[in-house]
């Protein structure tokens, strides 16, 4: 009787946790600092949802509002302090967006807002759906000498995958204020959160 019941305990605990890997499942982000001073981010992270949903929100722009704010507008409070906050996405033509950032330097200090436009690439697989978006800085600014964040969707015999890449680079006096774990801590955490944001979104 004792074996029966172990087997089932094992059988069980092998179920619930099958079930949960497949429905979501994260591959934290890694982050390299090349010779040149770029930061590369990469991560990716497994959901069961229907491509389809994915795909629709993406290419809603207008409506990244709604999704990808959510706890990196600064408008709550955290413990977490972040060099960046982005408080409003704006589209003012077709295939562009425009951030509207806080950047701030020390807590509660230094704060200096700012409108960042990037240009956004549409990538289609052969049926016409998107599979990637990719957002690049358009115009240099006092901090960023260039910026570019990619959203790569992929179908899976069971929902998708969602894989991002992140290269950054600063600019004058930054280049030298942001240390790599300085990055980690901040700007890593940030892009794995839209992410994050994403997957809570598609998913809903």
């Amino acid at each position: 009787m004792k074996r029966v019941l172990s087997i089932f305990a094992v059988l069980l605990f092998f179920i619930l946790t099958t079930s949960f890997a497949m429905e979501t499942t994260f591959h934290p982000p890694q982050t390299i600092k090349t010779p040149e001073n770029f930061y590369i981010t990469s991560g990716s992270v497994a959901i069961d949802a229907p491509i389809i949903r994915a795909r629709s929100s993406i290419e809603d722009v207008h409506t990244w509002n709604e999704w990808m704010l959510t706890g990196l507008d600064g408008s709550k409070k955290t413990d977490r302090f972040l060099l960046v906050y982005i408080m409003d996405l704006l589209t003012p033509a077709e295939n562009t967006l425009e951030a509207v950032v806080d950047f701030r330097f020390l807590r509660n200090l230094g704060k200096s807002s700012e409108h960042i436009p990037f240009s956004l690439i549409w990538q289609h697989t052969n049926a016409g759906d998107v599979y990637k978006v990719t957002a690049s800085l358009s115009k240099k600014n006092a901090i960023l000498e260039s910026a570019e964040y990619e959203i790569t969707l992929c179908e899976r015999d069971v929902g998708l995958s969602i894989n991002y890449t992140a290269t950054i680079k600063f600019k004058g006096f930054f280049e030298f204020f942001v240390t790599l774990r300085t990055y980690k801590n901040t700007i890593e955490w940030y892009l794995d959160k839209i992410i994050e944001n994403f997957t809570i979104h598609v998913k809903s």
